[in-house]
């Protein structure tokens, strides 16, 4: 069996491995610009993926902080069955939440000087919705992570997806095209199933905090299924696009994440312990990366 310190460790890596998968709409739209003729500028692109990389940092420290107020990675640390996924240092007291709220702030900072840049009226109203997003997974007043039913889960897909690929089509100059909204939501809803399956290292602390994950909601069994559901909701849907023709055929190379994670979520199923959820999390994470790459490689070779 597997070292827990060791196993302890990857959990707490698989957080910020989503760094830059979150740009994925990102490349996503900016490929089906290239692969249209349309004149893309290259700095736009880095503009709009170190934006994203910034909402992503700025997401992760709102839910550290919102989640150590509320005592979740308290009660993860107490119990011996959990792993722990949030910030330690936090918790330890080397790190306090006036430095976590520092960071986030200049981080979006960062993201808003970069919009500013930019030079669109139209893309603060883009920017707003998007800091709404990050701040509302966890905190007040919708705190959606609290509320259960996978309205948590429902604003990642929405902000890591569409509402990212809107943004990046305007700060390109260029249209969001039906391929373009088909590819940025299927890439938001396999990250949003990534951190889905990572509440499954701690989900009976995070039911003592009243914070209602799908593995709260629904049980171990449940959430399996309603991820699931989501996986086999994205990949059905690029290889029905690709048939329709309403993607590229090279778009149908995303769909080879789907084995690993029909794999990844069997042996879940049949004891979800420590080591098979942290093979459904990177077999999401393979997923996205996959995904992103299919669906680039589909728009830039149409």
């Amino acid at each position: 069996m597997a070292n827990p310190g060791f196993l302890h460790r990857i959990a707490l890596a698989s957080r910020f491995k989503t760094l830059p998968l979150a740009t994925g709409s990102v490349l996503v739209v900016a490929s089906d610009g290239v692969g249209r003729d349309l004149a893309v500028d290259p700095w736009r692109i880095v503009a709009c993926i170190t934006i994203a990389m910034a909402f992503h940092v700025v997401g992760i420290l709102t839910s550290d902080l919102f989640d150590h107020r509320a005592g979740t990675d308290k009660l993860a640390r107490l119990d011996r069955n959990a792993m722990p996924t949030g910030s330690l240092q936090l918790e330890a007291g080397t790190l306090t939440q006036r430095t976590v709220a520092w960071v986030a702030v200049t981080v979006l900072a960062i993201a808003a000087v970069l919009v500013a840049l930019l030079r669109d009226a139209d893309l603060w109203i883009w920017f707003g919705v998007a800091v709404a997003c990050a701040w509302s997974y966890a905190g007040p007043p919708l705190r959606l992570a609290y509320v259960g039913s996978g309205f948590g889960e429902l604003v990642l897909a929405f902000a890591y997806g569409p509402l990212l690929g809107v943004g990046t089509a305007r700060a390109l100059q260029i249209p969001f095209t039906r391929s373009a909204w088909l590819a940025s939501s299927a890439a938001g809803v396999l990250i949003a199933m990534t951190y889905a399956s990572h509440h499954f290292l701690h989900w009976r602390a995070d039911r003592e905090a009243s914070k209602r994950t799908p593995v709260v909601v629904f049980g171990e069994d449940g959430a399996l299924i309603f991820i699931a559901i989501a996986d086999v909701a994205v990949f059905a849907t690029i290889l029905i696009c690709v048939a329709l023709e309403v993607l590229p055929p090279l778009s149908a190379l995303a769909l080879l994440g789907a084995p690993g994670v029909a794999v990844a979520l069997r042996r879940a199923s049949e004891d979800p312990v420590a080591q098979r959820i942290l093979g459904l999390i990177g077999a999401h994470l393979a997923a996205v990366v996959l995904g992103v790459l299919g669906l680039c490689l589909g728009s830039l070779l149409r």
